[in-house]
């Protein structure tokens, strides 16, 4: 077997193992630019990132009406907990292997403005072959829909990569429809009106800059 091939198996069952709900490997040798990591020459080795989902709970989805709740955002904060244990058993076990990874938390960030952090787990996701860019800018995973958090690990360990999947929201209306800020459009997000639609959802309810109305509505549709 193709050592690629090999060592994607083997992390991927482990990952699963741990608890993970989806698994992928991105190529980024050319796509850097979604990566902030100084200096930028340690990431001259690093070819491969491997995306990590975890599923939100559907049921806790439910309690979201038309604006976020305190039990969506602890259910938010502990997936991302969750989500960064996996990324250090995983990137141990690649270490074991003999390879060097860097672990990318999953809600760590370093401009509030533009809403940055050290990589774009949804670019990452996405040439991971995990879901396509939605029209609110979430991936959409074709199972899960947007109900899904990522976190990234960038490696040099041989690892077959996934190719981005070609599927779209459709006629899909759904985040449209519900979003309270009326920034997600047929034609592109408003990132402005959704930054400051949270900024007085955390002042009013004090849910720390999260929303979730549009990960609610949003299931996941097949290309039309």
């Amino acid at each position: 077997m193709d050592k690629g091939l090999e060592n994607y198996n083997q992390i991927k069952h482990f990952a699963i193992d741990k608890g993970a709900s989806l698994f992928g490997v991105a190529d980024i040798s050319d796509k850097k630019e979604h990566i902030n990591i100084y200096p930028e020459k340690i990431l001259d080795k690093f070819d491969r990132a491997i995306s990590i989902g975890l599923r939100l709970s559907s049921t806790v989805l439910k309690t979201i009406v038309d604006r976020p709740n305190k039990l969506y955002t602890r259910h938010y904060k502990i997936v991302n907990m969750l989500l960064d244990q996996l990324a250090i058993l995983v990137g141990n076990k690649i270490q074991e292997e003999g390879y060097n990874y860097i672990p990318i938390p999953a809600s760590v960030l370093l401009d509030w403005t533009e809403l940055t952090a050290h990589a774009s787990h949804r670019a990452i996701a996405y040439y991971a072959g995990l879901g396509w860019r939605g029209r609110s800018s979430l991936i959409v995973n074709p199972q899960y829909g947007a109900c899904v958090r990522y976190v990234s690990i960038l490696t040099d360990m041989p690892l077959t990569a996934d190719a981005p999947i070609e599927m779209s929201c459709g006629k899909c209306r759904a985040c449209i429809d519900v979003c309270p800020a009326g920034a997600i459009h047929e034609d592109g997000y408003d990132l402005d009106a959704c930054h400051k639609m949270l900024k007085h959802f955390d002042k009013t309810l004090h849910t720390s800059l999260i929303c979730g109305v549009c990960v609610k509505a949003c299931r996941g549709r097949e290309k039309q």
